[in-house]
């Protein structure tokens, strides 16, 4: 019998990347403390996007596509096939200790960390002013309009969505951008429209911050019905007031996730990826966040199936749903008058089914 000092001992003295390292290859990528690999435990060992996610700082891996996790004894047992004390035997004779990992590791070229000082507090301090002015005379519009989408105050609010009444430009410099201005207006633009702030996980940095065009606007100047402030990068809106439910809801539009969120909030929890056009890959950094849940039920626009078959490509744990009526959630629920709650619990019934 093994005695529980020694398991303990290996598992502190083994180093859980290089473990796999040595029968999965270099690993795909890594993102923050997670290091990836695809998982050889399931889509016969061919799975196109790497989920098997590893971190060496408490010494424990997890497919977030199969499911499977452990430590590193878990790790050969489950790979080789074989007993406990076979898979302690085998690590022992590795002798892959705590500093042999040294592979390089492919990046993703996306940056996936938001800027620093200056523009942080140049973004909140612009959000602030937003979510202020939504609640004057001058929002009353904008906040008009959010009401006839549905919203109510409360979402509105907790939400801090804001309003910003007319575009400017402001001197880059001022938000920490090294490029200079040319005096040909070719500062940080920001247009009109309605204000949505994207944060991280503990709300401390803003991620991004998008504007909200009027059909006027973007019908003139042909830049789009959205905008995002020079600086933003991209974010899983939402991942800050995620519960760890069963089922995550993954919306392609912010408004579309407000929608889910403010009616059926307490079945589900519900994350936005900003387009239909992001990649999962570019997400990567949040895939611990998406695939916790047990069930991930994707929502992405008629047309965009190519979108949600990249994310069904993750893990089989993630489906694909429509609305019953209209383009989107919150199409459903303005101008349909659909029960958007009904509609959640009609497909968590499904899954129960």
């Amino acid at each position: 019998m093994i005695h529980p000092d020694e398991r303990a001992r290996i598992l502190a003295e083994t180093n859980v990347l290089a473990v796999i390292e040595k029968t999965e290859g270099p690993p795909v990528k890594q993102n923050g403390r997670w290091t990836f690999w695809r998982c050889p435990f399931h889509a016969s060992g061919r799975e196109r996007t790497a989920s098997l996610g590893v971190t060496q700082d408490d010494g424990r891996w997890k497919c977030f596509g199969c499911g499977r996790s452990g430590n590193v004894i878990d790790w050969v047992m489950e790979r080789d096939g074989v007993s406990f004390p076979e898979a302690y035997r085998r690590l022992g004779a590795m002798g892959l200790s705590a500093v042999s990992f040294s592979v390089g590791i492919i990046r993703t070229a996306t940056r996936n960390g938001p800027l620093g000082e200056p523009w942080q507090s140049k973004a909140w301090d612009l959000m602030d002013e937003c979510q202020a002015l939504l609640w004057t005379e001058v929002g009353e519009q904008a906040r008009t309009y959010l009401h006839s989408r549905g919203f109510e105050d409360d979402t509105i609010w907790d939400w801090r969505l804001g309003f910003h009444p007319a575009a400017r430009y402001e001197p880059l410099k001022a938000w920490g951008f090294e490029t200079p201005d040319d005096g040909r207006r070719h500062g940080m633009w920001i247009p009109r429209g309605i204000t949505i702030p994207c944060w991280d996980e503990q709300e401390k940095n803003l991620l991004y911050l998008k504007f909200r065009r009027s059909p006027a606007e973007y019908r003139r100047d042909g830049m789009g019905k959205y905008i995002k402030l020079k600086g933003s990068v991209s974010g899983l809106y939402g991942s800050h007031a995620l519960h760890q439910r069963d089922v995550l809801v993954l919306e392609e539009g912010e408004f579309n996730a407000l929608t889910i969120w403010q009616e059926a909030g307490d079945l589900v929890d519900v994350a936005s990826t900003g387009t239909s056009s992001i990649r999962p890959e570019t997400l990567a950094q949040w895939w611990d966040c998406i695939l916790m849940a047990q069930v991930v039920l994707t929502r992405f626009d008629v047309g965009a199936e190519r979108s949600s078959e990249q994310w069904r490509a993750l893990s089989k744990r993630v489906h694909a749903i429509q609305v019953p009526q209209g383009d989107d959630p919150n199409a459903f629920l303005a101008r349909h008058e659909g029960n958007v709650r009904a509609w959640i619990a009609w497909e968590l019934t499904k899954l129960e089914g």
